[in-house]
C-alpha cells in the first residue's frame, strides 16, 4: 500500500506502523536471522543480561537491606548470560498519523472553510 496522500494539498503524510520485539539469545550462540513475513527495518544489539552467578556476586557486595531485591533478581535471571536483540518490523501496508484524509489539522480546516464558502452544507 502506498503512503496516504492529503485530500487537500496532495502531500504524502503518515508514518509506518512498526512493531518492536526483543529476542534473547544465549551468548555462545549466533543470532538467528529474521524469518517473519514483515519487513525488517532495524536490528540492533542492546547488550547482555547478567546470569544468576553475576547477580549473586553483586548481592555479596551490597548492604543487607538489598538482599530481598537481589533475591527476586536472582529468581528471574536466566541460568546463563543472554544477548538482547531489538528488532523493528513493518507489515508493508499500515500507516498511522495525520488527520485522515488530511495531513494536518490546518489542511482539514482550510478544506472545510473553502467548502463552506462555496455553499457545501451538512444536513
Amino acid at each position: 500500500m502506498k503512503r496516504p496522500v492529503c485530500g487537500h494539498c496532495g502531500k504524502a503524510y503518515g508514518q509506518r506502523w512498526t512493531e518492536d520485539t526483543r529476542l534473547l539469545v544465549p551468548v555462545d550462540e549466533p543470532i538467528p536471522p529474521y524469518r517473519g513475513n514483515a519487513q525488517l527495518l532495524k536490528e540492533s544489539y542492546l547488550g547482555v543480561t547478567p546470569s544468576k552467578e553475576t547477580i549473586k556476586k553483586m548481592q555479596c557486595e551490597k548492604a543487607e537491606f538489598m538482599r530481598d531485591y537481589y533475591q527476586s533478581q536472582i529468581d528471574a535471571a536466566p541460568d546463563r548470560p543472554m544477548q538482547i536483540i531489538h528488532r523493528k518490523t513493518w507489515d508493508g501496508e499500515t500507516w498511522c498519523g495525520g488527520y485522515d484524509p488530511f495531513c494536518t489539522m490546518r489542511c482539514a480546516l482550510d478544506f472545510a472553510t473553502k467548502a463552506y464558502k462555496i455553499g457545501v452544507r451538512v444536513k
